[in-house]
């Protein structure tokens, strides 16, 4: 695994207004009332527990505010990332569902330990390397 940061670069946010089941590039993944819906620069999108959330996201701009449809921009966080040589499944955890990683995705771990799955154009786009002192 390597270390790579997230780019600070602007989402669009909907909050859910009920609770339901997104169909990620990688899976269906369900959400509740009040998690964030993003729509990532290729157009994908995911839910986001809203207390998560409300940890690693900020409004873009100042007209923005937590709990209201918008653009925000994730906060830097370091992750770890290994490139899946084949297909994988990665589990979400609490019932939320399960992604696929196939052969050249990204398989990503969250500093709290919780992990995910990013396409590679995607990845590209959203995060570069890191290394310890920089930044």
């Amino acid at each position: 695994m390597s270390a790579y940061i997230s780019k600070p670069i602007p989402l669009h946010i909907v909050f859910a207004a009920q609770t339901g089941v997104i169909q990620t590039l990688e899976g269906p993944v369900s959400h509740q009332v009040g998690d964030a819906i993003v729509t990532g620069t290729a157009g994908e999108r995911w839910p986001i527990s809203r207390e998560r959330f409300e940890r690693t996201y900020r409004p873009a701009d100042q007209m923005g505010r937590m709990g209201r449809d918008g653009w925000f921009v994730k906060e830097p966080v370091v992750v770890q990332a290994v490139r899946a040589q084949a297909d994988a499944r990665v589990s979400l955890g609490g019932e939320r569902g399960t992604l696929a990683a196939q052969g050249g995705d990204w398989i990503l771990t969250g500093p709290a330990g919780d992990s995910w799955v990013v396409a590679d154009g995607i990845f590209q786009q959203m995060y570069e390397p890191w290394s310890e002192g920089a930044g």
